[in-house]
């Protein structure tokens, strides 16, 4: 395909389906707000014990996120068979699956879990990088996010030396390992520090110069729509290779590769700094809404219970497998504006499905195994500090 036609299929037919075919993108948001709120726990628990309880944190994450985790590879090998997660099930298990995975070969066997690994690396990370920054005491803060900052580089860098294994379609790793993933969520931790009370006094942002926040907020906004219609990661789809389809020429792609992911984590951090610090007064009502509440708790488990969708999808869409047959080509008669709207109607119908599920899946395994976390955490002594008749702050004020 040459590249005007290329850009007439990206101009003319792409938009419609553009977010819901880049929704790997949510990976990205849900990072950065995970980085958010470990980042402030452990932020505050080291900032005032001067240590760190290793062993409750280890718990409450497990006992939060093993259960239903558990349950999915569970059901992605009853649905999928054992020969389908043969290569795969021991690599989820041990929460090492996106380092090893290769998706084109073990896709069938609950694909997205791969990030479950990646956030568990992350949780377990970060105490250790704060306990690291900490050791600088009064400059506790600015050390953690320096640590961060220099994450988030080390992502991009290893984005660029990624690149010919991306351009040769070489294993997925590259799209789903953490060095390769981790922007978002350093960039979650960044904010975290940034928004804690202790750290108000030293927000390198001057609250005066308003025309900065908005000319920052704005160029956010344009980075988000450019990632959300060509991909955050990698322009089109997932882990497929963006260099085959770019319209504006290999190095353009290339460069959109290296920076797109880092650049969402940026963006959103930035424009998350400005709802909780009450600079969007309309995102932070939107935001804020009873209504969200429902659907964060039952997200992990309509996340993960997607393994359930894939085994039913393909029973739904049979009819549709024969294009010879009359419901295939009464679809292919459709205009393409109707075909929009039927693709979105899936992804609503799909989507309800999966949140209905992660009701039943919230009820019988996520709150008892948040609950069982909860009882043996509380059975367990509080650790000695590290430091002993710690007087002063750790934060510079």
């Amino acid at each position: 395909m040459s590249a005007p036609e290329t850009q007439r299929l990206f101009l003319k037919s792409w938009w419609p389906v553009a977010v819901p075919l880049n929704g790997d993108m949510g990976v990205d948001f849900f990072l950065l707000l995970s980085g958010y709120l470990i980042g402030s726990s452990v932020f505050n628990e080291i900032r005032d014990a001067a240590s760190f309880a290793w062993v409750p944190f280890l718990i409450r994450r497990v006992f939060r996120i093993a259960p239903v985790f558990y349950m999915t590879v569970f059901l992605a090998i009853a649905t999928q068979g054992l020969e389908a997660c043969k290569l795969a099930w021991w690599k989820k298990l041990l929460f090492i699956e996106n380092m090893t995975v290769n998706l084109q070969d073990e896709g069938q066997c609950a694909p997205q879990t791969w990030s479950v690994s990646l956030e568990m690396q992350l949780y377990l990370a970060t105490p250790l990088v704060a306990m690291l920054a900490f050791r600088l005491r009064r400059h506790f803060a600015w050390a953690l996010i320096g640590i961060c900052a220099c994450a988030w580089i080390a992502c991009g860098v290893a984005r660029q030396v990624a690149l010919p294994d991306v351009v040769a379609m070489k294993g997925s790793v590259w799209y789903t390992g953490t060095q390769y993933r981790c922007a978002p969520y350093v960039m979650g931790v960044a904010v975290s520090v940034l928004c804690n009370r202790s750290f108000q006094g030293d927000t390198p942002f001057p609250s005066t110069n308003n025309l900065l926040h908005r000319t920052l907020a704005l160029l956010s906004c344009v980075i988000l729509a450019d990632c959300a219609y060509f991909g955050g990661g990698g322009p089109l789809l997932g882990f497929e290779s963006p260099m085959a389809r770019w319209p504006f020429g290999p190095q353009a792609a290339r460069l959109h590769f290296v920076l797109g992911r880092p650049l969402v984590g940026a963006v959103a951090g930035y424009l998350l700094w400005r709802n909780l610090n009450g600079r969007d007064v309309c995102m932070h009502k939107v935001l804020a809404a009873p209504i969200w509440r429902p659907l964060a708790r039952l997200s992990y488990s309509a996340y993960m219970l997607q393994v359930v969708n894939f085994a039913v999808a393909p029973l739904v869409l049979a009819p549709l497998a024969d294009p010879k047959s009359s419901v295939a080509k009464a679809v292919a008669s459709l205009p393409q504006a109707a075909l929009a709207c039927l693709c979105y109607t899936w992804a609503v119908l799909y989507t309800l499905f999966a949140f209905a599920l992660a009701l039943v899946s919230y009820v019988a395994v996520e709150v008892p195994g948040i609950a069982m976390g909860q009882r043996l955490t509380s059975k367990l002594k509080k650790p000695k500090l590290l430091i002993p008749n710690l007087k002063q702050p750790l934060v510079a004020q």
